[in-house]
């Protein structure tokens, strides 16, 4: 084998390993970010969803259709959704008051 063509073999390997080196470190990042982008998706979501309820709790303490609906309209990932749960101190206390399926149950 060639002194040229050891340098060209080894000149392949080197942008080979550089190109690796890098992609490893932007799918490490990109990773990061993604996860950062999401949990930052979720607390606005779950902010819009308390300030849904902390409107709609200073004309009534029931959940109006309204409410209900706003608050369905409101999608986490894919098929995630938004529920109310009854935490005052008394023996309503941990009753779904807004869910899409199971309101009314503790």
């Amino acid at each position: 084998m060639s002194l040229k063509l050891k340098l060209i073999l080894l000149l392949v390997f080197e942008i080979i390993l550089a190109v690796a080196l890098v992609s490893s470190i932007i799918y490490r990042e990109s990773k990061v970010e993604i996860r950062k982008q999401a949990r930052d998706l979720l607390l606005a979501k779950t902010q819009q969803a308390f300030a849904l309820c902390d409107r709609h709790y200073k004309n009534s303490l029931e959940p109006s259709d309204e409410l209900k609906k706003e608050l369905a309209e409101i999608v986490i990932a894919e098929n995630g959704y938004v529920a109310v749960v009854n935490n005052a101190d008394e023996p309503h206390k941990g009753v779904l008051i807004v869910h899409p399926e199971d309101v009314g149950r503790s």
